[in-house]
């Protein structure tokens, strides 16, 4: 049976079979390091953030990319979630990390160049 456990510090704790699965602190940035050129002549300096509320990962891209590989590898290296965008204008998306188990994550976008941006964040 699933319960929502909520303080002052925890926004959430889900909790199924006595296994917690995802809990995490209230809004937090997802700082991205590295370099991720756009098409466009103005040059962004970070043409995504990022935004993890809950148990969620909000996305907003701030302009179009073209095609940009989504990748989320847990602290062994191993990918956990991997998806291909094609980010064509300014827009927001949102990755659920309700299955994600506890622990630290990285999250990488890369673009059809070989550039990326990269940062990491937590589920406690």
């Amino acid at each position: 049976m699933g319960s929502i456990l909520s303080s002052h510090s925890m926004v959430g704790t889900f909790d199924v079979n006595s296994y917690e699965l995802c809990s995490v602190t209230a809004s937090s940035r997802v700082w991205l390091k590295g370099s991720l050129s756009t098409p466009q002549k103005r040059s962004l300096s970070q043409p995504i953030s990022v935004f993890q509320e809950e148990c969620t990962l909000n996305i907003s891209y701030l302009c179009g990319l073209g095609e940009v590989q989504v990748t989320i590898s847990n602290a062994q290296g191993s990918v956990i979630y991997n998806e291909m965008e094609t980010v064509s204008e300014r827009g927001n998306t949102s990755i659920n990390l309700d299955q994600f188990e506890k622990g630290n994550y990285t999250l990488t976008f890369k673009n059809d160049q070989g550039k990326e941006l990269y940062g990491t964040f937590s589920i406690y």
